[in-house]
């Protein structure tokens, strides 16, 4: 167990909102950041065009679709 920082997987095409983590993060340690601006953890779906993401496990949805280029990471403690 440790700190991981990862990119998120999935197709970034403007698009796709659903990714996925390589492991379920101990509760409360996950940031996700989108093109270096930390999205807000919220209980249900996010809004479309917006900062924010779900997580369920290892899967995350994100408010706003990335594209291609964008930068879209994360850091946890598992």
């Amino acid at each position: 167990m440790g700190w991981v920082i990862e990119n998120l997987s999935g197709t970034k095409n403007g698009t796709n909102v659903n990714f996925t983590i390589s492991n379920v993060p101990v509760a409360d340690t996950l940031l996700i950041f989108q093109q270096g601006l930390p999205l807000e953890r919220v209980t249900s779906q996010p809004g479309q065009l917006g900062y924010a993401y779900v997580q369920s496990s290892t899967n995350i949805t994100v408010g706003l679709a990335p594209l291609s280029t964008t930068a879209l990471w994360c850091r946890y403690f598992y």
